[in-house]
């Protein structure tokens, strides 16, 4: 009997850890430290939705990099969304678990995400960015250059990055 119900005890954990796997609402998780298969390096970033703000609100990544981001909410439903990029998942209130998305920084720039699902009164202002970085400056020579820094506006969200641009 004992036997029997440890069986079934081993059973029931390994479906808790995989069955959202299979069920497509979880992906099973890669290590930060590590590069993909494909040789690419993987950034791992935890996002709280929370009463109309997504916490962080700006998210910065270099290009070429997986961007793994765990959602999970502190309080009801949320809803992620990058129009851009053609991603739109539900956060599942808060003790339900959460959500993973992958998005591909394959190409610099900014991309704003928002709250897709209608969370109350100030669901308009559940907004973030997240900015592709693909500045390197390990190329260029030493010497004398200018840096000019220009403001890079971003429509609805109340601050804005700025870009960078160095001349010589």
């Amino acid at each position: 009997m004992q036997s029997r119900l440890k069986g079934f005890c081993l059973v029931l954990a390994a479906l808790s850890v995989w069955a959202p796997v299979f069920l497509g609402k979880q992906e099973p998780s890669a290590r930060s430290d590590e590069k993909t298969d494909k040789g690419r390096q993987v950034q791992k970033v935890n996002v709280v939705a929370e009463r109309f703000n997504f916490t962080p609100t700006q998210i910065k990544v270099k290009q070429g990099t997986l961007l793994e981001i765990t959602l999970t909410s502190d309080d009801t439903f949320h809803g992620f969304r990058v129009p851009s990029m053609q991603i739109n998942h539900v956060i599942p209130a808060r003790g339900r678990g959460n959500v993973k998305v992958i998005f591909d920084a394959k190409q610099k720039g900014s991309f704003a995400f928002e709250c897709s699902r209608p969370c109350g009164a100030g669901h308009t202002m559940m907004r973030g960015v997240i900015i592709v970085e693909g500045l390197d400056l390990s190329g260029p020579p030493l010497g004398p250059y200018e840096l000019r820094v220009l403001p890079l506006r971003l429509a609805g969200l109340d601050g804005a990055p700025a870009r960078a641009v160095l001349l010589g």
